[in-house]
Order: C-alpha cells, then sequence, then structure tokens
C-alpha cells in the first residue's frame, strides 16, 4: 500500500477557514505581501515563524550592523560578525594547529634522535 501526501498552498486567511485539516495534506500557507509563510502538515504546523525582523529572534546578539556582516551561531547564541573577523579566526586556529603538529614534528624528531633511533 503507497502512502501518499497531497500538496495544497494558499492565503493563510483561506487555510483558517478550513473546517478539516487533512492529515495526508501539506498546506504551503502565505500572507498576501508573501512576507510570512507556513508549512503545514494537516492540522500541525512544521515549519514557518511570523519573525520579521532579527530583534524578533530570542537568541541573537546584534551590535553594530555593517554591511555584509554575517550572522553566525557560536556560543549558544546568534551573533553578527563581519567577514574579516571570520576569517581571521579561522585562520588563527589554522596557525595554531600548523604550529602544534610541527611541534610535534620537532619533538619526535628530538626523541628519534636522543635514542638514536636509526
Amino acid at each position: 500500500m503507497a502512502n501518499y501526501v497531497k500538496f495544497k498552498r494558499g492565503l493563510i486567511e483561506d487555510f483558517n477557514k478550513l473546517q478539516t485539516k487533512q492529515s495526508d495534506t501539506l498546506y504551503f500557507i502565505y500572507n498576501e505581501d508573501e512576507s510570512t509563510a507556513e508549512l503545514w502538515l494537516g492540522d500541525r504546523k512544521i515549519a514557518g515563524s511570523s519573525i520579521s525582523t532579527l530583534s524578533d529572534l530570542q537568541d541573537t546578539l546584534i551590535s553594530e550592523i555593517k554591511d555584509k556582516d554575517l550572522l553566525i551561531y557560536e556560543e549558544g547564541k546568534w551573533i553578527n560578525k563581519s567577514i574579516e573577523e571570520i576569517i581571521d579566526k579561522e585562520l588563527a586556529s589554522i596557525c595554531h594547529i600548523n604550529r602544534v603538529i610541527l611541534n610535534s614534528k620537532d619533538e619526535i624528531y628530538d626523541y628519534l634522535n636522543e635514542t638514536n633511533y636509526k
């Protein structure tokens, strides 16, 4: 037996007028200006929100927003950072890893020389 899901789309106001939401139907609904949208499976909302600005988010720390800033998740919250800040942080991590590898290589080399391992 095959299980099929129907798909319907339309305005939120029309969706709200439905007496029964079919459990085997995906409803993609939106408001008239299409600024918000939601996805429902039957009478269960599975995606979408009415958030229209970043300040509506609860776990967001926004400061001094500049053009081309990115919103990243760090230490349990969303924060804005410039591309340069992100690249600098990643480069610093890569440099640190390289130093660890080089130090380990030197330590192994020294150990082998000390033990006359050839």
